[in-house]
């Protein structure tokens, strides 16, 4: 007999694979991941889901997982992505600041947290342009 965790895992699952690109069953799909610790499943979930999760808490939810998992370098890149999703610019790249302290001074992780800073300063620049 099935528990009420691994009935509502499994009634999730078939909704999402009748409506993969709904972003509110992946939203619940992925709470109940957190919810019962499958934070593996989670980020695979997510992995899979970028184009359709345009809701910042995603990224806080991720957060939360990769600090669950002690993964500090990714903690902060996801808080980042949380900060910039909301506009919060300087906030954001603070965020990937700490994440760049977390890694060594070389390496692809350090380059792709460079680039995506790059990035982020562009929008802002542009965002006070116009603004």
């Amino acid at each position: 007999m099935m528990g009420k965790n691994e009935e509502a895992l499994q009634l999730m699952n078939q909704l999402y694979e009748h409506h993969p690109t709904n972003q509110a069953i992946i939203l619940h799909y992925a709470d109940l991941l957190f919810a019962t610790d499958q934070f593996r499943s989670l980020e695979q979930l997510i992995s899979n889901n970028k184009e359709h999760l345009d809701d910042p808490i995603i990224h806080q939810l991720l957060a939360q997982v990769y600090g669950k998992q002690k993964k500090t370098t990714e903690l902060h890149q996801a808080q980042a992505e949380w900060y910039f999703a909301r506009g919060e610019y300087k906030a954001a790249i603070k965020q990937l600041d700490i994440a760049q302290e977390s890694t060594q001074r070389h390496g692809t992780v350090f380059n792709a947290i460079q680039k995506r800073k790059a990035s982020m300063k562009k929008m802002f620049d542009m965002s006070h342009k116009l603004g």
